[in-house]
């Protein structure tokens, strides 16, 4: 995106912008079966020489095409891939979740939980085909399939986590799910 832009992007970024003009084809090959800017219409950047924080947002962010291939997964270690699949989950839990009630939306997201659940086990074993289905219905949550129907998920989570990740240096990956509990307690608390 920002290749394409006359203007400096980072003012855009840092205010946690819109993006909006022309951008370049765009091409994601995911090697990490979560759910994130990889995949969906956000990026969050940082300036690791200067500590500069922010994000970009949109449609033109959205990858026109995304290359799923097991092979460039099975060496990830058993831990980080499980952070990662458990962030899907909690993405995907959120989407749920969230306003107004829409049964397609759920169901897919229902879908995306029972699928990583039942292959995560076997991913960690090196198992191709689960990893297969792991990177696909990490993939298909941050298509936003999950939240379908839904005005807005609640992104609330986020705040939480980046407190995380800024003050004591957890990895976002880690940070979502350990956050996520904690988090649904609180928020839903009255909910019956």
């Amino acid at each position: 995106y920002g290749a394409c832009q006359q203007e400096d992007i980072w003012p855009v970024i840092a205010a946690r912008g819109e993006a909006s003009g022309r951008r370049l084809g765009l091409a994601t090959i995911p090697t990490f079966p979560s759910s994130g800017s990889d995949m969906d219409g956000a990026a969050e950047v940082e300036e690791h020489e200067t500590g500069v924080m922010g994000g970009i947002y949109g449609d033109a962010l959205r990858a026109d095409l995304c290359w799923l291939n097991p092979g460039y997964v099975a060496g990830i270690p058993s831990e980080i891939l499980a952070y990662g699949a458990m962030t899907a989950v909690v993405q995907a839990s959120i989407a749920y979740l969230s306003a107004p009630r829409c049964d397609f939306g759920e169901q897919c997201a229902l879908a995306v939980i029972r699928t990583i659940f039942k292959n995560l086990q076997p991913a960690m074993e090196g198992d191709r085909r689960a990893i297969a289905e792991l990177q696909l219905a990490a993939c298909m949550n941050g298509f936003g399939i999950t939240g379908f129907g839904k005005d807005e998920c609640d992104f609330s989570l986020y705040l939480m986590e980046g407190m995380a990740e800024r003050c004591w240096n957890v990895p976002y990956a880690v940070a979502v799910p350990v956050v996520f509990p904690h988090w649904l307690r609180a928020v839903y608390q009255d909910e019956p």
